[in-house]
């Protein structure tokens, strides 16, 4: 009896192991989406709650995605509610959308007015405010990329500071500029859009269709981003402070090769290329042997490199009564890139003031200022890479050597570039100021007129000596 009891234990563990296996194991998800009148839906947004995992319905409304019995799938388009689902054990889900008619009913800026979300759903698409507030990204581009569907931007660099590409519906031209025309608070923005606070921004707006040229003419042939910062809102002064500290490491390292492989190599190519002879040389060249006797070697890769360290630090105040509001903000950004001279500091202020001067009478005055400083010089990855083990950058005297591979291979120490005196400065100064007439005879009408200015001068200084392997010392000045 008392092994029939111990069985009979042992078969109900061995069914909740099978039972927990099967529950963490991921399995596929199809289904369809429909609206109430049973019509798909597609473009439908399908991803699994609580992870970057998701896909989207095709034309059909049809999906297909991967997960585990324990997670919860969120379907979520414009314009109607969204439905979360358990996954349970079922393979099969089909969806019944029903509209929002809220959502439809919100107002958005479109141009130089307002329309009702439900007359525009096919051609604006909104960012969510809460990953403007919440994301921790040092750039706009960061934060909007993968939130709207025909929306692409490609970051073409990882250098700190670098802007990303963007595009609106693909490529539109092969000799014309390809990139959206941007609208800052009402006005064009010639600026660059990254010099933008991510924390001062309201609302993010992607304008896709063609309605969007009949506004603004042949500029907004590739699309339109309208940006709504942050304003003054009734009541005591609000003060806000975010602060955040990141770090950054490389994803994926090709681990360079280590001094006892790189003089295996050497062995290897003195047997193939001279059978016939003995090896009277543990490597190729003179300096490397010398190194090799001293028991001296340098991990290159590791010199260039170090861990990039992001600081962040975001101050602001508004508030205001009736008549008058205010908002004001400040911002430093401090990026080290993990490659060495790689740093990058930006500051920007912003500040916005609305008065009520009379019933019928607005007016608002905003200004913004951003600095974008690249100063310092800069290791070379690539050289290091290609450096042998078996080399040292540095003299005896603590200099560093311009050829640590000299007489034989005349490669540049990848770190010469760390003592060039290196400038470089982007700066961007925009005001305006705008009166809006509303006339009390006339319900709806409005007469808005803007004036603006904008400044963006650019500086570059670059020293380059014997240090730096440049024997005619060159001074390099742009302005």
């Amino acid at each position: 009896m008392k092994l029939y009891n111990y069985n009979f234990v042992l078969s109900a563990f061995f069914m909740l192991l099978s039972s927990l296996s099967l529950f963490a194991q991921e399995k596929s998800i199809t289904g369809k989406v429909i609206d109430e009148e049973g019509i798909p839906i597609p473009s439908v947004t399908v991803s699994i709650k609580g992870t970057s995992t998701g896909t989207v319905t095709d034309f059909d409304g049809m999906y297909s995605i991967l997960a585990k019995a324990q997670d919860t799938i969120l379907f979520s388009f414009i314009g109607f509610e969204s439905q979360e689902v358990l996954v349970g054990d079922r393979n099969i889900i089909n969806i019944t959308l029903a509209e929002n008619t809220a959502e439809l009913e919100e107002v958005v800026v479109v141009g130089y007015g307002t329309q009702k979300r439900s007359d525009v759903t096919g051609s604006v698409a909104s960012v969510p405010e809460e990953r403007l507030e919440n994301l921790p990204v040092t750039d706009v581009t960061q934060a909007i990329q993968g939130t709207t569907a025909g929306l692409n931007i490609t970051q073409g660099s990882s250098v700190p500071g670098s802007s990303g590409s963007i595009q609106v519906r693909g490529v539109n031209s092969i000799n014309g500029s390809i990139s959206p025309f941007i609208v800052l608070d009402g006005i064009p923005f010639t600026g660059t859009i990254n010099d933008i606070n991510v924390r001062d921004i309201k609302s993010i707006q992607v304008l896709k269709d063609a309605s969007e040229v009949a506004i603004y003419g042949t500029r907004g042939s590739n699309g339109v981003i309208l940006i709504q910062t942050k304003r003054g809102v009734d009541g005591a002064p609000q003060i806000n402070y975010r602060t955040y500290t990141a770090f950054e490491e490389f994803a994926n390292i090709l681990t360079p090769q280590g001094p006892e492989s790189y003089a295996q190599k050497y062995e290897d190519y003195f047997s193939q290329a001279f059978p016939d002879r003995e090896q009277d040389r543990i490597l190729e060249n003179q300096s490397e042997i010398d190194n090799y006797n001293l028991g001296r070697t340098t991990k290159w890769f590791e010199e260039a490199t170090q861990t990039g360290i992001i600081q962040e630090h975001n101050l602001s105040i508004r508030g205001g009564n009736d008549k008058v509001k205010y908002f004001v903000s400040g911002l430093y950004l401090d990026q080290e890139g993990v490659i060495k001279g790689y740093n990058y500091k930006k500051f920007t202020m912003r500040s916005n003031l609305d008065v009520q001067i009379t019933d019928w009478l607005k007016m608002g005055l905003n200004a913004f200022f951003a600095n974008n400083n690249f100063d310092g010089g800069r290791a070379n990855l690539l050289n290091a890479t290609v450096m042998s083990p078996y080399s040292v950058p540095l003299q005896d005297n603590g200099e560093y050597l311009i050829f640590p591979m000299a007489p034989e291979l005349l490669y540049a120490n990848p770190l010469l570039g760390l003592t060039t005196d290196r400038y470089e400065r982007e700066r961007t100064l925009s005001g305006n100021a705008f009166f809006e007439i509303k006339p009390q005879f006339l319900e709806g009408l409005s007469y808005r007129m803007n004036t603006s200015y904008t400044l963006n001068p650019y500086e570059y200084r670059n020293y380059e000596g014997r240090a730096a392997n440049n024997n005619r010392g060159i001074r390099k000045h742009r302005r």
